[in-house]
């Protein structure tokens, strides 16, 4: 978990350090990633609380089946937190083929500059 509250970090750190580098709207970007933080904090807290309440369960005489249900419920809730993950995947699959697309486009506008700017040496040499 602080690996990915690491990664966040850098990447809210990119976003506000870079707000015109990118046609993708910085918005958009801010809100993704708050989003994937706001998930990160409750599949962490998620975790965390059904650790509390095994460890709690390890000291009663009667433990395997409250076990058992717990491990039931934090499974549903997990799978509705891994779909959260699953949309917010695509989202950013979607948001990174729009900037290979820009990164494309650019690279077809520096190609053009640089042939233009060897047309225009060659064009002064010639003058």
């Amino acid at each position: 978990m602080s690996q990915v509250n690491q990664r966040l970090s850098e990447l809210q750190i990119f976003i506000n350090s870079h707000p015109h580098d990118s046609t993708i709207n910085n918005t958009d970007l801010l809100n993704l990633l708050n989003r994937h933080q706001k998930n990160t904090q409750i599949y962490s807290q998620k975790v965390k609380n059904f650790w509390r309440q095994i460890e709690q369960n390890k000291f009663s005489a009667n433990a395997t089946k409250p076990d058992q249900e717990q491990l039931l419920v934090f499974f549903k809730e997990e799978t509705k937190i891994s779909v959260e993950f699953e949309k917010l995947s695509d989202e950013l699959i979607r948001i990174i083929g729009h900037a290979e697309i820009q990164q494309k486009q650019a690279n077809v506008s520096f190609d053009g500059a640089q042939k233009l700017r060897i047309k225009v040496i060659i064009g002064s040499m010639l003058v």
